[in-house]
C-alpha cells in the first residue's frame, strides 16, 4: 500500500514518511500542488498526509484544500489527513464535513503515537466494492465519455489525446472492472454512478 505525504518542509517530510514506512506503507512524497495533482494522478494511495500551506513564507496559503478537492475527484479509496501549523476551528470543520479528511492534526500538538493510531485505524477500515474507485482520474474520464457514447476518436478528439492513449486507457478500464467490452464497462459504470 503507498501513502501520499504532500508537505514543503523537510523536516515534516522526513518525521511523516519515516512513521508511514514504519506502518509498511510505501511513501511519495510532494512538496507542492503540481506535484500532489501528479502523484494522484499516475498513482493510487491509501492515506494521504496533507499540509494546508504549502508555501512556508505564506501563512494564509491554503493549497492543501486544493489538494484534498483533487483527492476526492481522482482518488476515492484514498483517506486524507490534513496536518497544519494554522488551523482555524473552521478550517478544521471544513476539511472534515467538506473534503472527507479522516482528521485535522496541528503540527505544535502534533505526537507520534497519536499519529501511527491514526493511520491504524484508517489502514483498519475497509475498503468500498466499488471498482470504479480504482480508476484513476484520466481513466474515469474515458468512462464517462463511453458511457455518452463516444467512439475512440471522439474520445481521443474530446481528451486532446491520441487514439492508441484511448485504446491503452480502455484495456486498462476493461482489466480494473473485469469486463471484456465497450457494453459491459458501460453497464457496470452506470451500475456503480
Amino acid at each position: 500500500m503507498r501513502a501520499l505525504v504532500v508537505e514543503d518542509d523537510p523536516a515534516w517530510q522526513e518525521i511523516l514518511t519515516e512513521i508511514l514506512t514504519d506502518l509498511a506503507l510505501h511513501v511519495d512524497v510532494a512538496v507542492d500542488l503540481d506535484g500532489a495533482k501528479s502523484a494522484i494522478a499516475t498513482t493510487p494511495h491509501r492515506i494521504a498526509v496533507v499540509d494546508l500551506s504549502l508555501r512556508a513564507e505564506d501563512e494564509g496559503n491554503r493549497e492543501g484544500i486544493d489538494v484534498l478537492t483533487a483527492l476526492a475527484q481522482a482518488d476515492a479509496r484514498c483517506t486524507p489527513i490534513l496536518l497544519t501549523g494554522y488551523a482555524t476551528v473552521e478550517i478544521a470543520v471544513a476539511v472534515l464535513k467538506e473534503h472527507g479528511a479522516f482528521t485535522c492534526l496541528r503540527k505544535e500538538a502534533f505526537r507520534r503515537s497519536e499519529f501511527r493510531e491514526i493511520v491504524r485505524q484508517i489502514l483498519a477500515q475497509t475498503q468500498p466494492d466499488d471498482p470504479l474507485v480504482s480508476l484513476t482520474a484520466r481513466e474515469r474520464e474515458v468512462a464517462m465519455l463511453l458511457v455518452r457514447g463516444l467512439t475512440n476518436k471522439g474520445i481521443a478528439h474530446e481528451m486532446v489525446i491520441s487514439e492508441n492513449t484511448v485504446k491503452r486507457y480502455l484495456k486498462s478500464i476493461f482489466e480494473k472492472l473485469g469486463v471484456d467490452s465497450r457494453a459491459a464497462a458501460v453497464a457496470k459504470v452506470m451500475e456503480h454512478r
